[in-house]
């Protein structure tokens, strides 16, 4: 090996410990930066820390989200339409900014210091809200006689300015605490990567805790306490979350970030650019993998690249023949002779090791996936809002008793479906469906997501049919309206549908994403809900828009409202994006790390002919790219003399 390329390697290896070993196992390190003993931190011990944490910023958040609408209409005398909107693009900010959180995880900060300073951000946000229903100056007078004064500017802003501010650090945690949680499982050790597979259903159930608990404490809350308290309670839930996350700091793995993933992004695409008139090699083999240097005791051209870029921390990736064109930024164009050794002019910007395309590859096969999950959380985003509408019109009396049941409570059959659900799953569908299909997860990640969009369409079929069935009973006279318990259909189906597509979707994003990527591939899994609630809204205004006056959904009363015909345009929809996922689900292709790729050992390097303009003349170029680095570096040889003989 040459000297520069070893000392390189070994500084390397010493100051970035975020590397890829010889067994293909990831050092992990403490909070000091120390290398972790396996034996002691990590897997579910630390998880621990991390679910009580989820479920208790889960509670914080729902409880504020559900509380918002009658807020705004009763403190900001804001109508019912202007309310809706203004959560709905609330809460589709929340779940956007993830993505900004994510790319600040994976390139600076690391997932544990971006969830500590952004919960605080989150934290700060709700103090603000708090306040601003505490302070008299801040708080929106009361109406007396019916006579309300509109809020002034200043309470506005203030109350909007905390309500963005809770947005941003949610972007902030949301992505982070689900991939700092997978971190505590090494996935190239058998029995943690088994560990691992069942995480992500664990979580997602905690989750459903925090849900249940605060669609619970909610009812109590709305009718029983004021806003004080109404706000004050998340704010206490997520400060309790805060302290349980830190205590269990001296247990959890920590992985370094890796750098700037869009820039190593943009450098594939620009190199392919500037070499889009290269031919690509006949063998695939060929192309520049970053161990090539060592192996073929290639040199680095110091007149080019003074300071090379020291080794990727990324595990190696096995080449794909799709996206063919990209695979030209792993072409080596140049290579020079000086004192009698082969030296390559290497800068990311041109040439890219072959795992640095592939991870291009793999963000752009995720992109259909991500589409095509878009409309089952589009249909998710009906239970909150269509779905409680529809139960505030039937009769919610318990039969049998005085009970009435809040329509916003039946929320909880979600949650509570999640909750029986997961344990079934993990502890007894997955070794029944392992045993034949012979995957280590019993479904495979796409065939778990399309089983959950499944039971979506049927969910929304349930809808339509109960709401068909309502609008018939309200259209008798002196007919008894009916009950509510006729909408548990729909919402248990979601909550399986959420069993399947939600944790596959995340778990998803976080497995096939680049090692760089994971927390923002966490961020693409959040983001696609808030997605989902833009465009939700923009069809609701749209076909609010096109009926006119004989509006489907908005027109005031449901009973004189064609709501069944919706979710029936819903469900169609869904229908035809669960083929079009069925089909992107076929032809996707799973990552696959070296290990599993061939022998890397017998590659040699090629040199081509672009330098000299041969790049027209297909023949003597292929009669080029079979030239060895062996002859290039041969006494007294030249690129020309060897093109010569």
């Amino acid at each position: 090996m040459p000297p520069l390329h070893k000392e390189l390697m070994n500084e390397d290896l010493e100051e970035n410990p975020v590397m890829y070993l010889d067994g293909g196992m990831e050092t992990t390190l403490d909070l000091q930066g120390k290398p972790t003993d396996r034996t002691r931190s990590g897997r579910w011990k630390a998880c621990s820390f991390l679910f009580a944490y989820e479920a208790l910023e889960r509670m914080a958040w729902l409880m504020l989200a559900s509380n918002l609408v009658n807020y705004l209409q009763e403190s900001m005398r804001d109508s019912q339409k202007v309310a809706t909107r203004s959560v709905t693009n609330w809460v589709g900010v929340s779940h956007v900014t993830s993505l900004f959180g994510g790319y600040l995880a994976d390139a600076y900060l690391g997932r544990f210091w971006t969830i500590c300073v952004f919960s605080g951000v989150y934290l700060v946000g709700l103090l603000m809200m708090t306040m601003s229903v505490s302070i008299p100056a801040l708080k929106p007078e009361t109406c007396v006689d019916s006579s309300c004064a509109d809020p002034t500017s200043a309470q506005v802003g203030v109350f909007y300015s905390a309500l963005y501010v809770v947005a941003l650090g949610t972007g902030g945690v949301w992505p982070c605490i689900s991939a700092f949680g997978a971190d505590q499982f090494e996935d190239r050790e058998a029995s943690e990567k088994s560990m691992r597979n069942s995480y992500f259903n664990w979580f997602f159930l905690t989750g459903a805790v925090g849900s249940l608990t605060s669609h619970t404490v909610l009812v109590y809350a709305q009718n029983n306490v004021n806003d004080q308290w109404r706000f004050g309670v998340p704010t206490i839930s997520l400060s309790s979350a805060l302290c349980v996350f830190l205590f269990g700091v001296s247990l959890y793995r920590f992985k370094q970030p890796k750098g700037n993933p869009l820039v190593k992004l943009a450098q594939v695409i620009v190199a392919a650019f500037r070499k889009r008139r290269v031919l690509l090699p006949l063998d695939d083999s060929r192309l520049y993998e970053e161990r090539d240097l060592s192996k073929h005791k290639l040199a680095w051209s110091d007149a080019v690249a003074p300071s090379p870029p020291p080794p990727s921390s990324s595990r190696k990736l096995c080449h794909t023949s799709s996206f063919r064109c990209l695979d030209k930024a792993a072409v080596i164009d140049t290579i020079r002779i000086v004192d009698g050794t082969a030296r390559i002019p290497l800068s990311r910007w041109r040439l890219c090791p072959v795992t640095q395309v592939e991870e291009l590859k793999m963000v752009l096969r995720m992109a259909p996936v991500w589409m095509g999950t878009l409309m089952f959380n589009v249909v998710k985003a009906q239970v909150p809002t269509l779905f409680v509408q529809q139960g505030q019109a039937m009769d919610r009396r318990v039969p049998g008793s005085d009970l009435w049941v809040p329509a916003v409570s039946m929320q909880s059959a979600v949650a509570l479906t999640v909750l029986f659900s997961i344990p079934i799953y993990d502890l007894v569908l997955v070794p029944l469906a392992k045993r034949y299909s012979g995957n280590e997860r019993g479904l495979s990640l796409l065939q778990r997501m399309g089983c959950g969009m499944l039971l979506s369409v049927a969910a929304m079929v349930a809808a339509a049919l109960v709401e068909t069935r309502r609008l018939e009973a309200a259209a008798r006279r002196g007919a008894r309206p009916l009950s509510i318990f006729w909408l548990l259909p729909q919402f248990v189906l979601e909550g399986l549908g959420e069993v399947f597509t939600s944790v596959g979707q995340l778990e998803f994003f976080y497995d096939q994403a680049p090692d760089g990527m994971r927390t923002l591939g966490a961020a693409l899994f959040v983001s696609n809900f808030g997605a989902a609630v833009f465009f939700d809204s923009l069809l609701t205004t749209l076909v609010d828009h096109i009926t006119g006056d004989s509006r489907w959904i908005h027109s005031g009363d449901l009973n004189g409202g064609h709501l069944n015909y919706y979710y029936w345009l819903l469900a169609a929809m869904a229908s035809v994006n669960l083929v079009l996922y069925m089909l992107s689900a076929i032809c996707y292709r799973y990552k696959k790390v070296d290990t599993s790729c061939p022998s890397m050992d017998s590659r040699s390097f090629e040199w081509n002919a672009s330098e000299l303009g041969l790049m027209q003349k297909p023949t003597l170029f292929n009669h080029i790219q079979a030239l060895k680095v062996a002859d290039l570096q041969s006494p007294g040889k030249s690129p020309l003399k060897v093109l010569a003989s």
